[in-house]
């Protein structure tokens, strides 16, 4: 019985190849994204993390106004919170550190940690070998030992378990092995390579002491809530220290611009990649209910054209129940087969998807598909297939058979599944009009962002990281040799072709988030202090002409300045604006390690991207600052007019003057400013993926059912056109026709982007939501999509033949 089913379910597929074959088609493609998007959202974003009772694991960092990535944590605030925080069971820490260890002819510089003796008892999870650390391997001298992870233990040991004990040389230093970590274990989860090898945090006497001038924010901070423990009570708590601190030491600034932040460590380890990987998933989820929906559509017409053909299977004598079992086993076949073909896809999709995706997310490199998410495809796909079989196979089980065999489809049935058709259809376009406003909003953003003024020109402006110690030098004549080391560098530079101007910076690179705050004292402002310090940049005078940075009122610094002269200083327009007012700065003095004249003034730099704040700037001469010192160091920041050949010959000049081992690694500047914007560029990417989808469906929808319309409409066109009707008439009704379904389909869509607009209000980049014209594309570009599609049933039933239509009946 099953079998002939089967083989009546296949025969009706077969009948009607074009739909079956359109259908096939549309569910596949929408079930492979819908796939590869949950494989890639589930494992980056919802999957939890591998610890036990990872829920109340969190982690603590410091945020600022300008920079409000999470940032890493001083020491001495990680001692303050570990003391003061009772909302945690335990507070461990992790730092990064750098080991070699060499294998025959080859060294490797591995991926080492150095962390707390506590942190794998607040993870919950203990070496497999051995064991862990203890509070006595905190103090210097009993700190030379090791955990090895199990892939290095593999590699490197052979999985000796008598490793343990055994005394291990990382390059000039031996330690000794006392565990080996869990298969697949690592700490922290991230996106580079795997941590390698972990060993004790030593802290320093003034790691303890908040009056000691200076601080190293090294530090990752990780916690096990007490059970019954919120994030926010954690987060009252280590406020709450940090404002004692303050209170206690008024005169220290690293606060004053920075604030502490308990999140979990499952969004610690996310980031704001999890809100965009949401967003991509309810797009897909809108793109495969958009094609649900069409290929309901495409059923439902196909099962109005077989009204007919049920009628005769009735009247023969075949059982409802067993008619009902067949439209079901048609669906359930087409829809499996789209889920086998959608699966397939998704394995080639997967790896573009993960090619694809920002650099920087965690667990990326683990994206697979899996059980689970093969589970929700196969799920979806029966659900699919019932669901559209259901719905004919109801309205077949109630048809009228007599009417059918008299009238070729029965008027009632007929009028149910064209409601049931233009409802879908009009619901289809509307979330078409819903996801391409949506998708318009992130393009639109992703454009303004590359587009954004940056305060400097970004192309071929590449940084090089150099360092020179005369600390053998008697101190008498260490300005003068560090002035010919400058001079000698930059001459170096300009002297390799393809290289248009070369300066040297110190206090980082713009975009790669390196800023040193200094406080001012400004006349009529007093000392400035928090938000308000200003970033500052140690230049040598071409620096503005080598970055692009537009000059605004005074002058540039003239390449005397050396520390006997007076100091002088250039500031930027926000700087301008914050402590000056309307008035014209150049000329002011300000204290700044004495007393310093501002010669000039800049445009703004956005220093962490163009979706930051901007910051107060304060430029000082290079040899001004350092020729006191016994190291000079800095970028030297390199304009190519063609970067092809230039970059390793500049690499090698640099290498000589310095005397480096190494050539110094470039830092390409536009490529920083990619990397930057990468989450803006794959969302706009993949929405815009998805908006072209679901257009398509959209032009596959209209003409599906236009082409049904005018199928079941023949008849009567042909009895208009003997009466007299002409073709261009037919011709503009079929469009009209369309255009009846389009315009309440626009309408709902465009009350539906508006209240995307909004939602998405906070995470779009030069866009209100707003733009009329915005709304209008949209609006223009469904509707010629809906009328091309429309052209070819419209100009079907323009050509119908009157007398062979007449003679027919």
């Amino acid at each position: 019985m099953l079998r002939e089913e089967l083989r009546d379910a296949w025969r009706g597929l077969r009948a009607a190849p074009g739909t079956s074959i359109l259908a096939l088609a549309i569910l596949t493609v929408g079930i492979a994204a819908a796939t590869v998007t949950f494989s890639v959202v589930d494992t980056v974003a919802l999957r939890r993390l591998p610890f036990p009772d990872a829920g109340r694991l969190t982690a603590v960092a410091v945020v600022t106004r300008a920079n409000p990535r999470h940032g890493t944590v001083a020491p001495q605030d990680f001692f303050t919170w570990q003391e003061h925080a009772a909302a945690f069971e335990k507070l461990a820490a992790v730092g990064p550190w750098s080991l070699t260890f060499t294998t025959g002819d080859t060294t490797q510089r591995l991926r080492a940690l150095r962390i707390t003796a506590n942190l794998f008892d607040v993870l919950k999870v203990q070496p497999a070998l051995g064991g862990g650390f203890t509070a006595a391997n905190e103090n210097a001298g009993a700190d030379q030992v090791v955990i090895l992870s199990h892939a290095f233990w593999t590699t490197h040991f052979g999985a000796d378990p008598n490793v343990i004990g055994r005394q291990v040389a990382f390059g000039r230093e031996t330690r000794q092995v006392v565990g080996v970590m869990p298969r697949g274990f690592t700490y922290p989860i991230g996106p580079d390579r795997a941590t390698e090898v972990w060993i004790p945090h030593v802290p320093r006497p003034r790691d303890r002491d908040h009056g000691t001038p200076g601080r190293a924010y090294d530090l990752q901070v990780v916690g096990r809530l007490r059970p019954g423990t919120t994030v926010s009570q954690a987060q009252e708590q280590v406020s709450r220290a940090t404002a004692g601190v303050i209170a206690a030491h008024p005169n220290q600034t690293f606060w004053k611009d920075a604030r502490p932040i308990v999140m979990t460590l499952h969004d610690y380890v996310v980031g704001p990649a999890g809100h965009w990987l949401v967003l991509v998933l309810g797009a897909v989820a809108l793109v495969l209910v958009i094609g649900y929906v069409n290929v309901a559509n495409l059923l439902l017409a196909r099962a109005t054209a077989r009204a007919r053909e049920l009628a005769i299977r009735t009247a023969l004598g075949a059982a409802r129940a067993r008619i009902t079992r067949m439209l079901m086993l048609e669906s359930l076949i087409l829809s499996l087969s789209a889920a086998t073909f959608g699966i397939v896809l998704a394995h080639w999709g997967v790896s573009l998807a993960t090619a694809s995706l920002p650099t920087g997310l965690a667990r990326a490199s683990t994206i697979a598909l899996d059980m689970r998410v093969l589970s929700v495809a196969i799920a979806v796909a029966v659900a699919t297939g019932i669901v559209f079989g259901a719905v004919p196979a109801w309205q077949g089980s109630r048809a009228d058979v007599m009417s059918i065999m008299k009238e070729g489809t029965a008027i009632g049935t007929a009028r149910g599944r064209a409601r049931w058709q233009r409802g879908l259809l009009v619901a289809e376009l509307a979330f078409v009009v819903t996801l391409l406003i949506t998708t318009s909003l992130f393009v639109t953003s992703f454009v303004n962002v590359v587009r954004a003024d940056l305060g400097f020109a970004r192309d071929n402006l590449v940084g090089f990281r150099v360092s020179k110690s005369h600390s053998t030098v008697p101190e008498r004549e260490r300005a003068s040799m560090m002035e010919a080391f400058v001079a000698d560098m930059l001459t170096r530079a300009e002297s390799v072709p393809g290289v248009v101007g070369v300066a040297l910076v110190d206090g980082g690179l713009p975009l790669f988030g390196e800023v040193s705050s200094y406080s001012i004292k400004v006349p009529g402002h007093g000392q400035i202090a928090g938000a308000d310090m200003l970033v500052l940049r140690s230049v040598t005078p071409r620096y503005f002409d080598v970055a692009g940075i537009r000059f605004l009122r005074g002058r540039t610094f003239e390449g005397t300045e050396r520390s006997d002269t007076p100091r002088v200083a250039i500031i930027n327009d926000e700087a301008e604006r914050r402590f000056f007012g309307g008035r014209n700065p150049v000329g002011e003095i300000i204290t700044f390690r004495g007393p310093t004249t501002i010669v000039g003034v800049v445009s703004s730099v956005r220093l962490f991207g163009p979706e930051r704040d901007l910051r107060p700037e304060l430029y000082v001469p290079l040899l001004q600052e350092d020729t006191g010192g016994s190291t000079i160091s800095g970028d030297v920041l390199v304009r190519f007019a063609s970067q092809a050949g230039s970059v390793a010959a500049v690499q090698e000049a640099l290498k000589d003057v310095s005397g480096s081992a190494q050539p110094p690694a470039p830092r390409d500047i536009g490529n920083q400013f990619r990397t930057l914007t990468a989450d803006r560029r794959f969302n706009a990417g993949v929405m815009g993926l998805f908006g072209l989808l679901a257009l398509g469906m959209a032009a596959a929808g209209v003409y599906g059912l236009m082409s049904f319309v005018v199928m079941q409409q023949r008849r009567t066109i042909g009895v208009r056109l003997a009466l007299g009707a002409t073709r261009g008439r037919i011709f503009r009704g079929v469009l009209a026709n369309s255009g009846r379904l389009l315009l309440p389909a626009i309408a709902l869509g465009l009350v539906g982007g508006w209240a995307s607009s909004r939602l998405f209000a906070s995470v779009v980049f030069g866009v209100t939501g707003n733009e009329v014209w915005l709304y209008a594309v949209v609006a223009g570009v469904l509707g010629a999509t809906a009328a091309a599609a429309t052209l070819l049933p419209a100009h079907r039933a323009s050509r119908v033949d009157p007398l062979v239509m007449l003679r027919a009946e």
